[in-house]
């Protein structure tokens, strides 16, 4: 797959992507940017940053990203997905969403969101943390993975004191 996903003036990037259960299909996390991609932060004032996750079937075999079926869109419910997971359901995505009042061009809030593929609703939160003096670059710090069912996730995040915070 390649292309088709291309907005004029913006870099675009994949910088997660999760298999669902079923290896049928490929759920990715696209990210639209107007300057370079280390300075996308989302934070307000800062530079545009556009995300959705969308998800390509591999029955197609191949063509352009713009074929994919998009999922979920940023949004105020959703202002920074900085990752994804498919599962632990069918039809059902976790997300890795930073949120909150921007502090020091970081946002404070991470939390763990399990979401509906079909409509984007809020299914559940699994986890939720405001860890205390969020650095700057967050988003690029932030990340999940997990099995390919979605059901044992492993979250990474800088708690803004030079150390890593993990857990599962």
């Amino acid at each position: 797959w390649k292309g088709g996903l291309y907005r004029p003036g913006q870099l675009f990037t994949i910088p997660d992507f999760a298999w669902t259960a079923d290896g049928r299909s490929l759920v990715f996390l696209g990210l639209w940017c107007d300057t370079n991609l280390v300075s996308c932060t989302g934070a307000t004032g800062g530079d545009h940053r556009d995300a959705e996750v969308r998800s390509l079937s591999l029955a197609s075999g191949g063509g352009t990203l713009g074929h994919s079926a998009l999922l979920v869109s940023q949004s105020a419910r959703y202002p920074v997905i900085t990752g994804v997971a498919a599962g632990p359901g069918p039809a059902q995505l976790t997300l890795l969403v930073l949120s909150g009042r921007p502090r020091g061009g970081a946002w404070p809030v991470v939390s763990v969101d399990r979401v509906s593929a079909a409509t984007g609703a809020l299914l559940s939160v699994a986890y939720r943390a405001e860890p205390h003096g969020t650095g700057e670059g967050q988003p690029y710090g932030a990340r999940i993975n997990g099995d390919p069912g979605g059901k044992n996730l492993f979250l990474t995040y800088p708690d803004g004191h030079y150390n890593v915070m993990s857990g599962w």
